[in-house]
């Protein structure tokens, strides 16, 4: 549960703080929201420093599993959340 729910703020954070961005270069709502939809993932990098971190001690193997799990299912999810903005961007589209 809690992971589930660590992962759908990844995502909603990421998407919102990436729209912000692109709407600061003056990209337009539309264009911003589905650019932060593919930004949304944590990646695969963040597997990698995960790993390391937990081999280095510096995280515990409570907090790597629960990483790992949200980072995972971010990767998975991240399918759908795309094709939601690419949703938005299309609907916004046909309504202008």
């Amino acid at each position: 549960m809690l992971i589930g729910i660590g992962t759908l703020v990844v995502l909603i954070s990421n998407s919102i703080m990436s729209s912000v961005f692109f709407r600061i270069l003056n990209f337009s709502w539309k264009d911003s929201f589905y650019g932060g939809a593919l930004l949304s993932q944590t990646g695969e990098f963040g597997i990698l420093a995960l790993s390391i971190a937990y081999k280095s001690d510096m995280v515990g193997y409570d907090l790597y599993k629960a990483g790992l799990g949200i980072t995972c299912l971010s990767l998975l999810l991240s399918t759908f959340w795309i094709s939601c903005g690419a949703f938005v961007k299309i609907r916004k589209s046909v309504r202008t």
